[in-house]
């Protein structure tokens, strides 16, 4: 007769940080996007236009993209779908986390970053209690120098559609 050992694993407690959110209609994240000159690619009906999103101020914004760096490991040479596996973990984590959903994917069209015809990264709203005031742009590929916030159209990032 085997006699097995058992053993109680005790899961770490993992604190999650909590960051001042405000809401707001889904429609103003929208209308700042068009200012940048992203066009909106809705993959559901029109209705979510009418759903409300939750942000943070930009302090926290800082915080939360650094925790949101997917960790993964490259498993595959073809950048198009690494980088949008990167780009769909953090929208998703963010959610998951912290209840923020005010991040989205966008896509650059015409990159000459890593594949010739597309590249996938992340757009993040912030502001404060009295509505948004701006948006990042997010590289979310740790694997990249200059992954993290980058600023519109430096290393070439120059979204043009946002999937909402």
């Amino acid at each position: 007769m085997c006699f097995k050992k058992i053993i109680k694993v005790q899961n770490p407690i993992v604190t999650i940080p909590q960051f001042p959110t405000w809401v707001i209609d889904r429609y103003y994240f929208v209308r700042e996007c068009k200012k940048q000159g992203l066009e909106p690619a809705s993959l559901l009906p029109n209705s979510i236009l009418y759903g409300k999103i939750r942000y943070t101020d930009l302090k926290h914004t800082d915080l939360l993209i650094q925790d949101l760096m997917p960790h993964l490991p490259r498993s595959s040479t073809d950048w198009s779908q690494y980088c949008w596996w990167q780009a769909v973990t953090a929208f998703s984590r963010c959610i998951e986390r912290y209840k923020i959903n005010a991040m989205a994917v966008v896509l650059d069209l015409r990159s000459e970053l890593e594949n010739p015809n597309a590249h996938a990264y992340n757009v993040i709203a912030y502001g404060n209690k009295t509505g948004l005031q701006g948006l990042l742009l997010f590289e979310p590929n740790e694997d990249w120098e200059w992954s993290g916030i980058v600023p519109w159209g430096e290393h070439n990032y120059k979204p043009e559609i946002v999937l909402i």
